[in-house]
């Protein structure tokens, strides 16, 4: 059988997959103050929306991520690999649902003067985001915990990463390519038919786009540059250039949709996590620069899931402020996003050191302890 051969790495941080996480959750803070902007440069638009895709380089950097782990741990149970992961996730997530729902609460007053539970705060609702279900139930999907179809989407893959790490393990690149090819013509088969029988699509259909079948491709990527990167290839330019441009049409199909089929929305996940790839790869074998910005990439990559959760309210409350005592003193509303986008980077990361301290940190340390009771 033609095996991929994978070194022992020891079990540690990675930087430059950190910088990549701190790009991403730049990114999706972009795209959401972006969408608190008006009259910004057509072009410059462009780029601030593409920063969605950030969600896409979080779901490359986790399946690289989750493969080396997976690789050097080398543990007898599966079972030890869904508690770690529940643990990770959960405690902050948990948090958040409570968090948004007296949020939600206080800006139904504030607009009212009544105190009322917002109406998406259903029982089932909630249950489903607490079972981490939501990604297959559209009323809940991303209205319980802002920004949560992306945990939901994450914790699917979480389910079947077991399989799909496993049927990697055992084949060449070749099959690797032909088996992923075939997975993702599948997902592809399924939305057309979707689309074709219920007239809907990725395009028009935010439930549809944030599902696992529509995200999967991303992840198998993402899985593929580990083979990539356990290789450890020397750094190529050509790599950066093509990266770069498959991140340059990726972003204009975003923002343009140049396809009539309906399924911009398929295609531009896969060209962005082809680019985020080749990036990656590059860089993982590029000595990181010791300097200021790195460092602060690094600093906001290890913070990024709770900043993620975190950056909603914290927009919200900086968009209310400057709106009522800033904004009106400034004529460029380039100048506009820039602050606001920085005030927001800035105000999460500094809240997310606080809710890594005492909601992150506990949640994977009791999630250590049960694993190491279990002793499974």
């Amino acid at each position: 059988m033609n095996n991929i051969k994978s070194p022992k790495p020891d079990i540690c941080k990675y930087s430059y997959i950190d910088i990549a996480r701190g790009i991403a959750v730049a990114g999706v803070i972009a795209v959401h103050c972006f969408k608190h902007s008006e009259g910004i440069n057509k072009y410059l638009g462009w780029i601030f929306n593409y920063g969605e895709m950030g969600v896409q380089l979080f779901f490359v950097a986790s399946a690289l991520t989750l493969c080396l782990s997976m690789n050097a741990r080398k543990e007898k149970s599966v079972y030890n690999f869904y508690l770690r992961r529940l643990f990770r996730i959960a405690p902050l997530y948990y948090f958040g649902i409570v968090l948004y729902l007296i949020w939600g609460t206080i800006i139904i007053y504030h607009h009212s003067g009544l105190f009322q539970v917002p109406s998406q705060y259903s029982l089932f609702g909630i249950l489903s985001n607490i079972l981490f279900i939501h990604g297959f139930y559209p009323k809940a999907n991303n209205n319980i915990v802002p920004g949560g179809w992306s945990i939901a989407t994450e914790m699917s893959f979480y389910i079947i990463f077991p399989i799909l790490y496993s049927i990697q393990s055992n084949i060449g690149n070749k099959k690797y390519i032909q088996y992923t090819s075939l997975l993702v013509s599948a997902c592809l088969a399924l939305e057309l038919i979707i689309f074709k029988l219920f007239d809907v699509s990725p395009d028009n259909n935010a439930f549809i786009y944030a599902n696992i079948v529509n995200q999967l491709s991303v992840f198998l990527i993402g899985i593929y540059l580990y083979r990539m990167v356990i290789k450890k290839s020397t750094p190529n330019i050509l790599l950066t250039v093509l990266g770069v441009g498959l991140s340059i049409a990726s972003c204009f199909v975003l923002n343009v949709n140049i396809f009539t089929t309906g399924l911009n929305r398929f295609i531009v996940p896969i060209l962005s996590a082809f680019s985020f790839m080749l990036l990656i790869l590059n860089f993982s074998n590029t000595k990181i620069k010791n300097n200021f910005f790195t460092k602060s990439l690094i600093k906001i990559g290890e913070m990024s899931y709770s900043i993620y959760i975190l950056h909603f309210i914290v927009l919200d409350l900086f968009v209310f402020f400057y709106e009522k005592n800033i904004f009106h003193l400034l004529d460029s509303p380039e100048c506009k996003l820039l602050i606001l986008c920085i005030s927001v980077l800035t105000a999460s990361y500094c809240l997310s050191i606080i809710s890594n301290r005492f909601i992150e940190r506990p949640g994977i340390e009791i999630g250590k302890k049960i694993i190491n009771k279990m002793n499974i």
